[in-house]
């Protein structure tokens, strides 16, 4: 299930983890340098760490953790030190897509990601985080 942020709820995260799912998803969307430009001003990086930990924390064994970025505005050295944060707190499955902007609103595409350079996040993933990792286009 995929879940938001619950403002840092300890008490809403034991509760959906503890719920009998397979996996507890909540996205982190960006890397750090960009939650503030690209997430809503209520969520932020390191809460959706936390909340990745704390579901971890409370979670039955067997319990998947999963959590997504999208790609388009970031640098390649900002995707990996996200992936070396979301190994430290301990999720299970990463994935990444393609950023698109959703109204002009929002911040353009800086670049579209290509096949080749998802299956290097894809492998890196694999490597360095977690035991599935998936990348893909649009």
């Amino acid at each position: 299930i995929a879940v938001p942020d619950f403002r840092g709820d300890s008490g809403c995260v034991e509760k959906v983890v503890k719920s009998g799912l397979d996996v507890f998803a909540h996205n982190i969307e960006t890397v750090e340098e960009l939650q503030n430009v690209i997430r809503d001003h209520r969520a932020n990086f390191k809460q959706s760490l936390d909340v990745l930990v704390m579901a971890k924390d409370y979670a039955p064994p067997g319990t998947l953790t999963k959590t997504s970025i999208m790609l388009g505005c970031e640098t390649p050295d900002q995707v990996v030190k996200t992936m070396e944060k979301v190994r430290a707190a301990g999720v299970d499955v990463m994935t990444f897509g393609q950023y698109m902007r959703p109204s002009k609103r929002q911040i353009p595409v800086s670049e579209y990601i290509t096949p080749k350079a998802f299956e290097k996040y894809r492998l890196l993933g694999m490597q360095m985080v977690c035991c599935f990792s998936s990348s893909s286009g649009y």
